[in-house]
């Protein structure tokens, strides 16, 4: 099984890093970097991708396309809008909204 982990910056990932038997690194541009490594009998994919929704799209993309996982877990630091969440809470999204973007002046409907 092969499980791709993904953060937005390097210091987000050193617990897993810590873990595991790194096999080789690889870098597509700045800042994507990909580290190959094996946990157990799991491969894995990690994945620094960058801070912000651009770099986490372009890193999600190559990381799909160039090794096609099984899994895909993003980990890090994350702001919450529920008062009741605490820093270590696992948080699994049932839906996402796309939120900075206005479409109504193309004739579309709001949200």
């Amino acid at each position: 099984m092969k499980i791709a982990i993904m953060s937005a910056m390097p210091e987000e990932l050193k617990p897993v890093l810590d873990q595991i038997q790194v096999i080789s690194e690889e870098k597509f541009g700045i800042p994507q970097k990909f580290i190959l490594g094996k946990y157990k009998n799991l491969e894995l994919i990690l994945c620094v991708g960058g801070i912000g929704k651009v770099n986490a799209a372009v890193s999600t993309t190559r990381l799909i396309e160039k090794y096609n996982p099984d899994i895909f877990i993003m980990i890090g630091v994350a702001g919450a809008l529920n008062p009741d969440l605490k820093i270590g809470d696992i948080v699994i999204a049932k839906d996402a909204v796309y939120h900075d973007v206005d479409v109504t002046p193309l004739g579309c409907k709001p949200g």
